[in-house]
């Protein structure tokens, strides 16, 4: 006799994050796109790793869960500062990302 599929637990990406130790404002779902809302004195190297990591959580819940396609194909990390604000710099700001590609690798 062969035992049930262990069920998998939802995807939770505010968890996930917590977890990893990761200071974050927000978490959300787009369409096919998560955005996580970091701290404006992130560094782009800690916004690019949070993408990363995210993306990989987002992919191996997919394959746990036998979805055949990830909740999201892309993680983007920033502040929630508008780029139209006055004196806007990018260079001031937290910006990384990750596309489902990575999970292949």
């Amino acid at each position: 006799m062969s035992e049930p599929a262990a069920e998998t637990a939802p995807l939770d990406l505010e968890a996930f994050l917590s977890e990893s130790g990761v200071v974050f404002d927000s978490a959300r779902f787009s369409g096919r796109k998560a955005t996580i809302y970091v701290p404006t004195e992130t560094t782009n190297e800690q916004a690019q790793r949070i993408a990363a990591d995210a993306m990989l959580y987002i992919c191996d819940h997919a394959n746990q869960a036998g979805d055949g396609a990830p909740a999201a194909n892309r993680v983007e990390v920033s502040d929630d500062v508008n780029r139209y604000s006055p004196g806007y710099d990018a260079a001031d700001h937290p910006s990384g990302f990750a596309t489902a590609d990575i999970c292949e690798g």
